[in-house]
């Protein structure tokens, strides 16, 4: 099944390989994460993937993938924010650390969005003071915040002011 969607996702993208395949939100399910990796790692195996990734991860799921991984993840792509940096769960374990001590690229999003029900980062007292200190917006203050952590960003506006 993994297979037949892999080959419509290619041929859809009309091309014989990706540059990177992630694994959107591990299941929660060790053995499941288990085997999703190894099919991706198959799929590296075959010069059909280039690099493995993962979404939406936290700590222990990176740590499940490592302990059975012949291709470790190069990239990581999740929730990024000053409320929340790297993890989509709250922990005392740094994910982002984690991931450069393994020499794994770290992509954020959601940098300026208030999800889950916390004040809107551009809102926030202490970045606006911030971004007027420095002559920037709110928004550029927080995706250089995140850049300065080592973080890529994946910037996303609605509106000229973002």
């Amino acid at each position: 099944y993994t297979e037949q969607i892999f080959a419509m996702q290619l041929e859809q993208l009309g091309t014989d390989y990706v540059d990177v395949y992630m694994l959107h939100t591990p299941p929660q399910d060790p053995s499941q994460l288990r085997l999703l990796w190894s099919i991706m790692e198959t799929l590296y195996s075959q010069g059909r993937v280039r690099a493995l990734g993962i979404s939406n991860c936290d700590v222990n799921d990176l740590r499940e993938v490592f302990s059975v991984a012949r291709v470790p993840p190069a990239y990581i792509q999740n929730l990024f924010k000053v409320y929340k940096p790297g993890e989509q769960m709250a922990s005392s374990e740094d994910i982002v650390a984690m991931a450069h001590e393994n020499q794994i690229a770290v992509m954020g999003y959601s940098v300026q969005t208030e999800w889950p029900h916390v004040l809107p980062p551009p809102q926030d007292p202490h970045i606006r003071s911030l971004a007027a200190q420095v002559g920037r917006t709110p928004s550029q203050v927080l995706h250089r915040w995140a850049l300065q952590r080592g973080v890529g960003v994946i910037p996303k506006a609605s509106s000229r002011e973002r």
